[in-house]
């Protein structure tokens, strides 16, 4: 078999699906464990009872996550980002349509965080519709030495990604601070995290192409590098500029938000930096 044809295809991708089923409700079983030693001091520094019920539904979001970031694998390699643009738009809109309305009947705040789990589940089942017109009928396969193989290549993104996403300011701040600083850093980071799905997104895009040049036109992949690490840090600029001119918009939301706009301001104007090692991180892989 081709190292393109249908069944390898097929081999590969469903041993991911099974992995990543198994490896996400490992770590759903992590979340839940950890729990009882997060922070929490009376009447309401750290992580409260009701946050921590939160964080109880939230961690099934990592299933779907496991799910879908498998789907965008095959995508990626297809150069096919309209087929995950499209999963996660019709997610994210089922997302918008059931927060609203759980606000909109003052119902709680878990309800707001069941919606966004709904939405994902969302994603994932169109994902996965999606992913039939490459592959076929889906099916979850379990082959161990497969699996070992898939584990240490991909052992150091995934350390990488585990450290990016431990967030320890936010655990910092929640146990040094009360819950409404943590909430004017937290608000801000969310439109900064937001910034950065964009470098993600177009490298991603851009990464199968790179391995394709580093195989056969390996001047052409350094031309590339170039044109991209001038373009990615001037994006970024630009975007960082509009977004500290633009920052006080945020009270148009609601007025309470005003606190976060200099953290928010903070946090942007290292864009450029964060672009750009987008492009270093997929380079060194």
């Amino acid at each position: 078999e081709t190292e393109d044809s249908p069944k390898e295809n097929q081999k590969y991708f469903f041993n991911l699906l099974g992995l990543r089923l198994v490896s996400g409700l490992v770590l759903i079983f992590l979340a839940l464990a950890i729990l009882p030693f997060l922070p929490y001091q009376p009447p309401n520094q750290g992580y409260t009872p009701m946050v921590k019920m939160g964080i109880i539904f939230a961690s099934l979001i990592i299933l779907a996550q496991a799910l879908l970031t498998t789907t965008n694998a095959l995508f990626q390699k297809r150069l096919r980002y309209d087929r995950s643009v499209l999963a996660v738009g019709i997610g994210y809109l089922g997302i918008l349509i059931l927060s609203y309305l759980a606000i909109k009947i003052n119902g709680p705040l878990l309800l707001v965080v069941g919606s966004y789990l709904l939405g994902n589940f969302l994603m994932v089942l169109v994902a996965l519709f999606l992913f039939k017109f490459d592959l076929g009928k889906i099916t979850f396969r379990f082959d161990l030495d497969l699996w070992r193989l898939l584990f240490w290549a991909t052992l150091p993104l995934g350390l990488t990604l585990i450290l990016n996403n431990l967030q320890p300011d936010n655990l910092i701040l929640a146990a040094l601070r009360s819950n409404y600083e943590v909430g004017i850093y937290g608000l801000a980071k969310t439109f900064f995290w937001a910034a950065l799905a964009l470098p993600v997104f177009f490298m991603n895009s851009v990464y199968p192409v790179m391995v394709k040049r580093a195989q056969d036109d390996l001047e052409g992949l350094k031309r590339m590098v170039k044109r991209l690490s001038i373009l990615l840090p001037s994006a970024a600029l630009i975007l960082a500029t509009l977004a500290i001119v633009l920052a006080p918009l945020l009270t148009l939301i609601r007025a309470d938000f005003a606190p976060s706009i200099l953290v928010f301001r903070v946090l942007v104007s290292f864009l450029p930096i964060f672009f750009l090692t987008s492009l270093l991180m997929w380079l060194l892989i």
